[in-house]
Formats: C-alpha cells, sequence, structure tokens
C-alpha cells in the first residue's frame, strides 16, 4: 500500500498484534516477520484482487447502466418510447447514454480501487507536460507497431473464415447526423483518449510499477487488449498497450498516453470512414499505402530516438524478489483477475459468430 506519510496515535498500553499475513509463528522463536518473497507475493495478490474486482464492477456496471438510462428516459420523455414499436431510441440519445454510462462504468470502481491502496493522485494520473520530441515519434511507432500486430489479426480472422466462422472488429459506422457525429467522434476518440489512460496507463499501470516497471507495462496491458473483448482486436490492443505504457512510464507523463491514443483512435475513425466510399479496388491501394507509410514513419521514429536518446528503450531490471514468472503467476491466478479473465473470455467467444 501507499504511504501518507501520516504517524499513528501513540497508545498509552500498546499491545502486540500479529497480522497473519506479516508473521508467521517458529517454534522457539516466536512470532517472526514472513520471507519478504511470500509478503511480497501477498501484496501482489492483494493488488491483483483488488484490480480483479474493480474489473467485475466495470462489467457489471456496463452491461447494466445502458438499459437502465434507456429505460429513465422513456419513462420521463414519453415522445422516446419507441420500444414498443420495435425502433431504438435516436442516436443522439444513444450516443449521450453511451457517454455517461461507459465515464461511469469505468471511472466508479478504478476511483475506488485507486482510493483504496492510497495511492497518491499526483502518482497515479502523473500530468506533467511531457518532452514532445519523444511523444510525437511515439504517435508514429505506435501507428507502425499497429500495423504489424493487424497481420495476426489477420491470421485470425482468416483461421476463422476457414471453419466457417467471423470476428467483426469493433468499429461502429458513422452517424449521418452532423450533431450524432460530433458525439461519436467524442465516444470513439476522444473519451477512450482520457477515460482509458487515466484507467489503465494512469491507475493500474502505476499502482504495480512497485513490483517493477516492465512487469506493470505487461500486466496493464494485457488488461487494455482483454477489456475490448474481441478476439480480432486483442493483437493490435496489446501491442499498442504495450507501446503507450512504455512511453507513459519513459516520459513520465500521463499526457503522452493521452496523445498517442488520440492519435491512433483517430485515424482509425478516418481511415475505416475513407474505406466505406472508396471502390474496393481503391480501398486496397489507399491501405497499401498506409501501411507502407506507417511502418517507415514508425522505422524512421525508432532510429531517431535511438540515436538522439541514450537508453531510450532500457527498462531498468526491477528489485523485486519474486521472478516475473512468479508475479505473472501470482496475478493470473488470483481469484477476482481468474474471474475476470473467464468472463472476458466467453465474451470473445460469443463475438464469434457463424458466416
Amino acid at each position: 500500500m501507499y504511504n501518507n506519510n501520516q504517524s499513528p496515535i501513540p497508545n498509552e498500553n500498546p499491545q502486540p498484534r500479529y497480522n497473519p499475513q506479516e508473521y508467521t509463528y517458529v517454534h522457539g522463536l516466536g512470532f517472526t516477520p514472513l520471507p519478504v518473497a511470500i509478503r511480497e507475493r501477498h501484496a501482489l495478490r492483494h493488488c491483483a484482487n483488488s484490480i480483479g474486482i474493480a474489473f467485475i464492477g466495470y462489467l457489471a456496471l456496463a452491461s447494466t447502466l445502458p438499459g437502465l438510462m434507456a429505460s429513465l428516459i422513456t419513462i420521463y420523455f414519453p415522445q422516446f418510447r419507441y420500444f414498443n414499436s420495435g425502433a431504438f431510441l435516436p442516436d443522439f440519445l444513444y450516443q449521450n447514454i453511451a457517454f455517461f454510462s461507459t465515464v461511469l462504468a469505468m471511472g466508479i470502481p478504478f476511483a475506488i480501487y485507486a482510493a483504496s491502496i492510497h495511492i497518491p493522485l499526483k502518482r497515479a494520473l502523473p500530468l506533467k507536460m511531457p518532452e514532445l520530441s519523444i511523444v510525437f515519434p511515439a504517435a508514429f511507432i505506435c501507428l507502425g507497431a499497429s500495423t504489424v500486430a493487424s497481420a495476426s489479426s489477420s491470421i485470425i480472422q482468416t483461421i476463422l473464415s476457414n471453419i466457417g466462422l467471423y470476428a467483426p472488429g469493433n468499429v461502429e459506422a458513422m452517424p449521418a447526423e452532423r450533431t450524432t457525429t460530433i458525439l461519436y467522434i467524442i465516444n470513439s476518440v476522444l473519451l477512450p483518449a482520457f477515460l482509458e489512460e487515466f484507467v489503465f496507463r494512469g491507475i493500474i499501470l502505476h499502482s504495480l510499477r512497485r513490483f517493477g516497471d516492465g512487469f506493470a507495462i505487461l500486466i496493464s496491458s494485457i488488461l487494455f487488449a482483454a477489456a475490448h473483448g474481441n478476439i480480432i482486436v486483442f493483437p493490435i490492443a496489446l501491442i499498442v498497450g504495450l507501446c503507450i505504457s512504455y512511453f507513459v512510464v519513459r516520459t513520465g507523463s500521463l499526457w503522452t498516453g493521452i496523445i498517442v491514443h488520440f492519435c491512433y483512435n483517430g485515424m482509425s475513425i478516418f481511415l475505416n470512414e475513407l474505406y466505406s466510399v472508396i471502390p474496393y479496388e481503391s480501398m486496397l491501394l489507399v491501405d497499401s499505402l498506409v501501411t507502407i507509410t506507417y511502418l517507415v514513419l514508425g522505422l524512421g521514429s525508432l532510429i531517431y530516438l535511438t540515436c538522439t536518446r541514450r537508453d531510450m528503450f532500457y527498462i531498468k531490471p526491477s528489485q523485486t524478489f519474486l521472478s516475473e514468472p512468479a508475479k505473472l503467476k501470482t496475478f493470473f491466478f488470483s481469484g477476482a483477475v481468474l474471474i475476470v479473465c473467464i468472463i472476458y473470455g466467453i465474451m470473445a467467444v460469443l463475438s464469434v459468430s457463424l458466416l
């Protein structure tokens, strides 16, 4: 846990209290502190279960809040009672519901998690201004890495197609109405850039850094990818998450993640709309040009940062007593995290449909 630098009130008659998580009884010696590695495992398991509970809360709210909000709207605004005729709410209401339900569903559980571990706000959400000479090359590196990762998604899609299955991506079509389009862009580009960075590269990443930067980067990225609940998107989200997490740690600023995430989502939405309005032959040409551009800019940025920044791509070794495999095993086999992994696995399977 994080020390809030508050000294306990002295007790005139202190009585020894033994926490079984910190002490063990040894015959002939009495209560002695647990080995450091065991205490570290207990701390990591507690942290993992707390994160898992936050995810369970998020999933529960995300599955109930949109329907609850829609029901309240139809109750208090009779003109929107379209459910009896089988129609949906207007798009602009749908986008508003999506915005507020996402903010509440993700924000509340993880704010409670951050408060429960007493992590200082400045540590969980470091918002100092980063060096733009790192941020913009980082954006190009992430775009280039996403292109490489998309090959894995294509392989998965091909395998599914060969057995008669199909898994769609999670990019929705842009609505035609101008007001609704603005709300759609906010929900698809701006909101994830802030909210997801606050949660995954802010609270989760920085609460795990005491177990090693490399471990924190990997875990936060896996959770970020799993949270998309889509087997096709998972490889891309994992690679992009690893890139963003690394550069957030490297620059010491969450603004790095916000800017890079915004650029990635913005380009994804733009290209998705562009591909929907151009002929198929032109789409293949444009897609090839975009892929080449991403790879060239990403490789060029990688070379630039490597040559201009000493130890740019160096992760400080962790000072933990547990090995990396032991930490991974402890985290993912903690009860709440295991439940979350099963839930997201089921969601990924259910996203697959017959051709």
